[in-house]
């Protein structure tokens, strides 16, 4: 039997008649029949065998106690038949607990021995005992809470860990049988049953052996979800009435208030009573087992099939372990969260250490990818150290908890994400249209669809937004950050063995916090935290030599939103007029400029910017310019910080320097050229559909529907081209020289005329509707940022050129009506411009009368293949033998770096240049403008010989 630690300190020897009297007296047995302490139960089988009590034999004289079915004969010097079997051993539970005998160690001793060997086979002695422990009203058995929790725990601390198997298994069946609310409170008896490191150690070892009966599979099992889609509401866990919940604030934010405070209680009690094993070596080994082992029973939640599940189906059992065990987790790891990564020795290469976590996370898609990963020859099937030794503890419990968060807030983030939102909005509809119709059947079944859908959706809001789970999730990101930082500096060859759940769960749960709430940082964070964001940040998001997969990389926009002061939704970062700086607002714009790596942050934005052309997905085109939205705000908010402005604009200088190898940032301005007429196409369209869909007399359903949809697709593209002409008119204050390089000038001044046709030209009308502030249309900011970039490129020959140049919208009317919209806008800012722009018509003027019409079709050989348009630096290229214009092939490798003709891998560098067809192009322009030239000069002398006479 184990000793008690606590009870090894050294105790005065009793005198032996003394303590033999004492045991008399409290238990009221006697093994001698002329015992003066009376009346006594004689134990037959001890007469004559021993003289008196000791402590060594105390625990056998109360099992024969306990034995005794006989005789009132037995009862020496009283009347009646005493109590015997469970019923004394239960009125004895009273008497040692609330005794101050000198003899009361000794006792406790010797009775806990004795009662957990009786336990063991006497299941209603352990179902009475655990029942007077967790019953709030008095039992029959007449215990106290007090007095039963003591004896089960004297029982696990004395006894043998069969003793309390009864008592565990009735905990299991109880905790089965109860819905969250009444297992928190059982939870809460449960921590003073189990408050001993013995009765822990019986507990889990217990679960460890009993899959079946495992308590704590039930305990896990409680779901805060809806499990399944119910037709009465009433079957639900919250959320029951439908017009309480969703038609009323207060309704909605009372239930919402339920729920956190049900799920902070389950959480606290659930840690409360564990605190206990992860503070014993032995317990913390199991229970990290039976972690283990329920989460590789629920390996199949969080992958992807979970992740697209049907927002109507249910949340499975596997689903409520993982997120219980993830909460259970979190409170486990605030514990450490703070130490030194030396200290927890997070090892990278968990998922892969042996035969059974390899076959778990083998399919896992890693940080770098692997072609083939080949399982390690002589690797053990588990490696038990990861359980059994304290320091390796951290690190089993920091992979336990990203896996649980795996399992259970991705699927429902990714399902609220891409399906349940669209599903909702479709469901509002149908219930709207059907109350205005009239049809009570149809409205009931869109009601109860959208009960259901609106139950997920904020039960993930309340338990998110739980200020406990938020300030824990925080505390373990900053952890999980420092470590990939560390694992990307130090060995990032281990990123290969590192699933990319560890980025995913980040991004996840600081998206869906974003979302419920712009400003949940407040109160929440230090500048180590944001500090160690960004970083994380510049080395994460930047390429993809850390995280190979472009779609992690664009997801951690909302972090970089959320840890920047310049999303415009945040009064408390002062960017919107009449708001006041906050606290965090403060903190944030500290740390962003104190921030080192400062050029690192700004090539980071841009060259995610640049890898969202390489997500595709079933959205398509919509789905990569939102993914773009994150990073068109930092970008904005950086260039107005002047260090980073010096940053940005190095970054366009190294552009032109190595323009051959189509450089970060050369690609960052040809993607936003083409997002911007992209956008721009978009709009006309939209605008069109939603013009031609107002024009009807009478709206069906149908079109209400498409115009509701519409309206939503031109609030996003106009948004986005917004942001797109507003980061050409800011970086036109920098960039100059990039943006009048012959690679990218023509395509800029043609985009920027097009633009300004169409918002000024006779065209505009086009673009009203009856409700432009459902979409945000602000075409003055739009024509601001056009006339910004105008003015600022004004200085170079180039960009003159290419704006006079373009037949298809440039037109000096354009640029006066511009400058008088300007001029008349009111807006201080947009009238200085608008001077400005006015003043544009003289310098444009000049390059206008250069221009000349060739009057000849230039020759074939003369003409680029694609662009149909005359060359100006033809160019050969190596492989195909193709000969087109250099800024041609150079805006084609921007996007795909290979041979248009050949498919074949080509760079810049690699082109031939032309210069004997390029001299000949010359001679014919040459020659063409002598034509022109002589035309021009015949032309009124033909006019006056050809005049009527008078």
């Amino acid at each position: 039997m184990t000793e008690n630690p606590f009870a090894l300190f050294k105790r005065p020897k009793a005198n032996p008649k003394i303590f033999h009297n004492d045991v008399v007296s409290m238990f009221k047995i006697a093994i001698d029949m002329d015992e003066e302490i009376l009346p006594a139960v004689l134990l037959p089988n001890m007469v004559g065998v021993e003289t008196e009590f000791n402590a060594s034999n105390l625990e056998e004289a109360i099992l024969q106690r306990a034995d005794l079915e006989g005789p009132a004969d037995y009862l020496l010097g009283g009347t009646g038949s005493p109590r015997s079997g469970d019923t004394w051993m239960l009125k004895m539970v009273s008497v040692i607990y609330s005794t101050s005998s000198p003899i009361k160690f000794a006792a406790e001793r010797a009775f806990g021995a004795a009662l957990a060997k009786r336990m063991s086979y006497r299941r209603m002695l352990a179902v009475t005992l655990y029942n007077a422990a967790t019953t709030v009203t008095p039992v029959d058995s007449g215990l106290s809470n007090e007095a039963a929790c003591w004896a089960i725990n004297a029982a696990a601390t004395y006894g043998s860990a069969l003793g309390l198997r009864f008592v565990c298994s009735s905990f299991s069946t109880s905790i089965s049988q109860t819905n969250l609310a009444d297992t928190s409170m059982v939870l809460f008896k449960a921590s003073e049953i189990f408050s001993s490191v013995y009765s822990m150690r019986c507990l889990v070892q217990f679960s460890l052996a009993q899959t079946k009966l495992c308590p704590f599979r039930h305990i896990f099992s409680k779901n805060p979800f809806p499990e399944a889609f119910q037709v009465n509401p009433d079957l639900y866990p919250f959320f029951k009435d439908f017009d309480k919940s969703y038609k009323s604030r207060n309704g909605l934010d009372e239930e919402i208030g339920i729920i956190r405070h049900t799920m902070s209680l389950y959480t606290q009690n659930l840690h409360r009573m564990m605190k206990v094993a992860f503070k014993d070596d032995v317990s913390r080994s199991a229970l990290l087992r039976i972690l283990f082992n329920i989460l590789h029973d629920n390996k199949d939640e969080g992958n992807t099939a979970s992740a697209i599940r049907d927002p109507m189906g249910k949340l499975s059992i596997k689903f409520a372990q993982s997120l219980s065990i993830m909460s259970l987790l979190l409170q486990a790891v605030k514990g450490f969260s703070k130490k030194a990564l030396d200290e927890l020795s997070i090892s990278p290469a968990w998922c892969f250490a042996d035969k059974m976590r390899f076959d778990l996370f083998s399919n896992q898609t890693t940080l770098q990818p692997v072609e083939s990963r080949q399982r390690r020859v002589g690797i053990p099937n588990i490696e038990e150290r990861i359980f059994d030794d304290k320091s390796a503890s951290y690190r089993t419990i920091f992979w336990l908890l990203h896996w649980s968060m795996r399992q259970s807030l991705h699927p429902v983030i990714s399902q609220f994400n891409f399906q349940m939102q669209h599903m909702m909005r479709q469901l509002q509809n149908r219930l709207t249209t059907a109350e205005e119709n009239g049809n009570a059947r149809e409205a009931q079944m869109a009601k109860l669809q959208l009960h259901y859908l609106n139950n997920k959706v904020y039960t993930l809001n309340a338990i998110l937004m739980e200020s406990d789970f938020k300030f824990a999730c925080l505390s373990f990101f900053r952890l999980s950050m420092k470590f990939l930082i560390n694992v990307a500096e130090e060995s990032p060859d281990r990123l290969m063995e590192m699933p990319e759940f560890l980025l995913e769960n980040i991004n996840d749960v600081m998206g869906q916090l974003s979302r419920f709430e712009n400003d949940f940082l407040a109160d929440a964070v230090d500048e180590d935290f944001l500090h160690t964001a960004y970083k994380y940040i510049v080395l994460y998001m930047k390429g993809s030599t850390y995280a190979f997969n472009p779609h992690l990389r664009k997801d951690l926009g909302p972090l970089l939103t959320i840890c920047t002061p310049f999303d415009r939704r945040r009064e408390g970062d002062g960017n919107r007029a009449g708001s006041v700086l906050t606290m965090i607002g403060q903190l944030r714009h500290s740390a962003i400029r104190n921030f080192k790596d400062k050029y690192g942050l700004a090539k980071a934005v841009i060259g995610v910017f640049c890898d969202c052309e390489l997500v595709t997905d079933d959205e398509g085109f919509d789905s990569k310019f939102s993914y773009r939205m994150p990073f068109y705000t930092v970008l904005d908010g950086l260039w107005k910080i002047e260090e980073y402005k010096k940053e940005i604009v190095k970054l366009s200088v190294e552009a032109l320097e190595e323009m051959a190898q189509q450089p970060l940032f050369l690609r960052f301005i040809s993607l936003l050229i083409d997002d911007t007429n992209s956008m721009m196409g978009k709009s006309m369209e939209t605008f069109q559909e939603i013009r031609t869909t107002e024009l009807k007399t009478e709206l069906t359903d149908e079109d209400k529907e498409k115009l509701d949809k519409l309206y939503r697709q031109a609030y996003s593209y106009v948004g986005l081209s917004q942001e797109t002409l507003n980061l050409f008119g800011l970086l036109s204050q920098g960039c100059q020289p990039l943006f009048a390089d012959p690679t990218l000038v023509t395509r800029i001044a043609e985009m920027a005329n097009f633009f300004t046709n169409m918002l000024v030209g006779k065209n505009r009308k086009m673009l009203k509707v009856k409700d432009p502030k459902k979409i945000n249309f602000r075409p003055i900011d739009m024509v601001k940022s056009l006339a910004l970039l105008y003015v600022n490129m004004a200085d170079f020959e180039n960009w003159n050129k290419a704006v006079c140049a373009d037949e298809r919208a440039f037109s000096m009317g354009m640029i006066e009506e511009g400058g008088k919209i300007l001029l008349n806008s009111r807006i201080p800012s947009a009238e200085v411009v608008g001077a400005k722009f006015n003043e544009l018509t003289l310098v444009l003027q000049d390059y206008i009368d250069e221009e000349i019409d060739f009057e000849e079709e230039p020759p074939d050989e003369f003409c680029d293949p694609i662009m149909g348009s005359l060359m100006e630096d033809p160019v050969e290229l190596p492989r195909s033998g193709a000969i087109l214009c250099r800024n041609t092939i150079a805006r084609q490798l921007l996007v795909t770096p290979i041979d248009p003709f050949n498919r074949q891998p080509l760079s810049l560098d690699e082109v031939i240049p032309r210069q004997d067809l390029k001299e000949k192009i010359k001679e014919w322009k040459r020659e063409q403008r002598e034509k022109y030239s002589k035309t021009s000069a015949e032309r009124p002398q033909a006019e006056l010989e050809d005049a009527p006479m008078d």
